[in-house]
């Protein structure tokens, strides 16, 4: 059953048990037709109780666990059916049908039995928000299992070149140290990412000080390749022994800086910032914008790390992204 298909059954179940309440109306009461306008009146009254129970009330403040707000609403709505139906039953349906009016009402009998009335709207509500939410779930799971499926097939057919590359790196190091220079360095730090990238990319968490180290020798790579006009900042601070993240989840950001930052000017390096404290993990790198680079702006590894951040750090992660001016801001604090 797909979700689209709820207002339709809800319809169907309401029209239903409106035929249902007319019929017992036509065979008891004689076809009375003040009775059937009552009955109308007061189903659809119950369908305003329903609704803005299932679509706004309870998915506005049932996840948030703001029990006042949620009693306060219900309330004021189940309070607006009762005022709605006094309107319309005691003034209106007299003035313009000629209903009798009831002689002698007692105002707080009425209210109580309005609200006991309409009460299971309340219930019929919450049962349709919680069947939407459980069919969203199982949508979202199903595309999490296809999206598994395809990354899994990605990463059979990407086996065989990266462990291929990897061998022959190691190859050309042990070929290499013979010659003076760095190009050995070069080939050892580049075989040590290819290295981590396959065999912690497999793991689901890894210790801080594994990827900072993985992200020291990248940024080793860099330096080997443009020096001396590569500059960039590394700070870590805290007690970052014991700490355990997803692998790969920090590079997005570093990447995103490194292609579309200025990466040349020495009073303006690349500054990148590691800080464990309070029980948290606060991750910063900050970027001047090179407006002269021709490499385009996708946005992909931001998105895959938004998305991946969602499903690991659900509630628990705090993500910053802005551009003000030249600079760009790139913030990630992580609840350890």
């Amino acid at each position: 059953m797909k979700r689209s298909h709820l207002p339709l059954i809800l319809v169907l179940i309401w029209f239903g048990s409106t035929l249902y309440l007319l019929l017992g109306t036509l065979v008891f009461n004689r076809g009375s037709w003040p009775g059937v306008l009552l009955i109308v009146s007061s189903q659809i009254l119950q369908m305003g109780v329903i609704l803005p129970c299932a679509l706004v009330i309870f998915p506005r403040y049932w996840k948030r666990q703001t029990l006042p707000e949620l009693t306060g609403s219900l309330l004021g709505l189940l309070l607006g059916f009762v005022l709605t139906r006094y309107v319309l039953e005691e003034i209106l349906f007299v003035r313009w049908f000629g209903l009798a009016k009831n002689e002698g009402l007692e105002l707080l009998f009425f209210i109580y039995e309005n609200m006991y009335y309409s009460f299971p709207g309340v219930f019929i509500g919450f049962i349709i928000y919680l069947l939407t939410q459980s069919y969203k779930t199982e949508a979202n799971n199903q595309q999490l299992a296809q999206e598994l499926r395809q990354a899994e097939l990605s990463l059979l057919k990407s086996q065989l070149n990266p462990h291929f590359l990897y061998n022959t790196l190691n190859y050309l190091y042990a070929m290499a140290l013979p010659l003076p220079g760095p190009l050995a360095q070069a080939v050892l730090k580049l075989s040590k990412t290819l290295q981590y990238t396959l065999a912690k990319n497999r793991n689901e968490v890894v210790s801080l000080g594994e990827e900072m180290q993985f992200i020291t020798d990248y940024l080793s790579l860099y330096v080997l390749r443009f020096s001396p006009t590569f500059h960039y900042q590394l700070r870590v601070d805290g007690p970052i022994e014991g700490i355990q993240l997803p692998p790969l989840l920090l590079l997005p950001f570093i990447e995103n800086a490194l292609k579309h930052g200025v990466t040349n000017d020495p009073t303006a390096p690349i500054s990148i910032a590691v800080a464990v404290q309070d029980s948290q993990l606060v991750f910063q790198v900050i970027n001047r914008v090179n407006r002269q680079s021709r490499a385009p702006s996708t946005g992909i590894g931001l998105e895959n790390v938004k998305r991946r951040l969602t499903m690991l750090y659900p509630g628990r992660h705090r993500l910053a992204i802005q551009e003000e001016g030249d600079l760009f801001h790139s913030s990630l604090v992580l609840c350890l």
